[in-house]
């Protein structure tokens, strides 16, 4: 059976709440039911969302003008920097492409977890 290695620094932890969403419940007296978000080491895929879970894809034209102001050297960003964004960002597409590929990715990822989690067959 495959295993998947949990790494986990409890200093200076304290699971309790984080604003209105609870991280500890208790279901009796000897079982804690903890909920964490967790990062993987070493694995970087796109958002599907920015903060206050506003689509990626609501950004394309946001992103095409920042490009606009990378092609006029006009952001305030060094030049091989923005030598390397604009063609990602001059397409028009940047935060479109940048949520199905976020959403390619999640896909996957819960296909590995089904797969790596699944209950051995007696």
């Amino acid at each position: 059976m495959e295993q998947i290695e949990i790494f986990w620094d409890p200093m200076s932890l304290t699971v309790d709440s984080l604003g209105k969403k609870r991280l500890l419940r208790i279901t009796d007296g000897d079982t804690p039911y903890i909920s964490v978000s967790i990062r993987m080491l070493s694995i970087d895929t796109p958002e599907v969302h920015y903060p206050g879970y506003q689509k990626p894809s609501k950004q394309d034209e946001n992103l095409a003008q920042l490009a606009t102001w990378i092609q006029d050297r006009k952001a305030p960003i060094h030049r091989d920097l923005g030598d390397f964004l604009y063609p990602k960002l001059a397409t028009g597409k940047a935060g479109t492409l940048q949520e199905e590929q976020g959403k390619k990715a999640t896909i996957a990822f819960q296909k590995l977890l089904d797969k790596k989690l699944k209950s051995p067959e007696a």
